[in-house]
């Protein structure tokens, strides 16, 4: 089964420990060096004008401050629209049974589904009978002008519940930076 209630993916807002890359085809893209001064993100994918709940949006939030916070000590600044560069991400959520993801931000028509299920089976191949609650977080970074993808980070731990928030915070700019450590930018 590769559904859970949306509820699950906001656990992943406390997420990931350690912090081990998920490789495989389409995991990860690197065309070299990136030259930009601006970012957005991805326009939101309305999913048929249905609002986000509350806690989804907090969820978006985090993640989108932890990206920002690191894009701007990289010296890219956020703008709303129209920025160099647009960042998008996919944050999947998983424990070898059962894999769910959102996807808001992550473009009107992507391959969400396929790096689920990737994701999935690589978790079930892994873990066999031990189950752990893992969250896989992915970035792209794209040309605004081309659309095409320039990077694909990923990354993947476990979520750890009843964490206070300000541990949250502090894990999940850890996770976000050690995905884009690599990240060279070119003023």
């Amino acid at each position: 089964m590769r559904t859970m209630s949306w509820l699950m993916c906001v656990a992943v807002a406390g997420l990931l420990t350690g912090c081990a890359s998920v490789n495989s085809v389409k995991m990860k893209v690197d065309t070299g060096p990136i030259t930009a001064h601006t970012f957005s993100f991805v326009a939101r994918n309305p999913r048929s004008g249905v609002d986000l709940p509350v806690n989804e949006e907090k969820v978006h939030a985090m993640f989108q401050e932890a990206i920002t916070g690191n894009l701007a000590a990289k010296g890219v600044n956020r703008v709303d629209a129209a920025g160099d560069i647009v960042v998008a991400y996919l944050i999947i959520v998983g424990d070898g049974t059962i894999t769910t993801y959102l996807d808001r931000y992550f473009g009107f028509d992507s391959d969400a589904p396929e790096l689920m299920d990737q994701v999935h089976d690589r978790s079930v191949k892994q873990r066999g009978r031990n189950v752990m609650v893992a969250g896989t977080l992915v970035i792209d970074i794209l040309d605004a002008k081309a659309s095409k993808l320039l990077k694909r980070r990923t990354i993947q731990s476990e979520i750890l519940r009843d964490v206070s928030m300000e541990t949250r915070v502090v894990r999940l700019q850890a996770v976000v930076d050690e995905a884009l450590s690599d990240l060279k930018i070119v003023r």
